[in-house]
Parts: structure tokens; C-alpha cells; sequence
């Protein structure tokens, strides 16, 4: 059977939003959760490798450490 968009759409929300939040916390990776949690780690090295096979892990993960140190100039 064939799975759909709208399948693989929820499939791929639960993986890379619900259980990296989750694995996150368990490993304990994830000591103290605002605005930087499991998902969005997980989510930055998927989509950055995909991008750029090549990145490092600090090509991938930059984005985020963009964002949340302007987030913090900004508060």
C-alpha cells in the first residue's frame, strides 16, 4: 500500500517534532527545554545535511545558534 502526503506529513511531524522533543529529554541532551529542544536539533542536522551533504555539524547546527543568540540580544 502506498502512503500518501498527508501520511508521510504526520509520520514525518511525529519524528522530527514529537519523539526528538521526547529522545531529547531521555538522553539527556536536553536538560533545560525553551527554545531549543530535541526537535529543532534534530530537524537542523536533517535538513542541512540534506542541503549540503558535505556539512559539518557546525554548518548544520548554526542556523539555530543564529537564531536563539538573537532571540536572547532581543529580550
Amino acid at each position: 500500500m502506498a502512503t500518501t502526503i498527508q501520511q508521510l506529513s504526520e509520520i514525518l511531524q511525529a519524528l522530527l517534532i514529537h519523539d526528538a522533543k521526547e529522545i531529547g529529554r531521555r538522553s539527556g541532551f536536553i536538560q533545560r527545554e525553551r527554545k531549543f529542544n530535541g526537535g529543532s536539533f534534530a530537524q537542523s542536522l536533517i535538513f542541512g545535511w540534506q542541503a549540503n551533504p558535505q556539512a559539518s555539524l557546525g554548518v548544520c547546527v548554526w542556523p539555530i545558534w543564529v537564531t536563539l543568540r538573537l532571540r536572547s540580544l532581543s529580550n
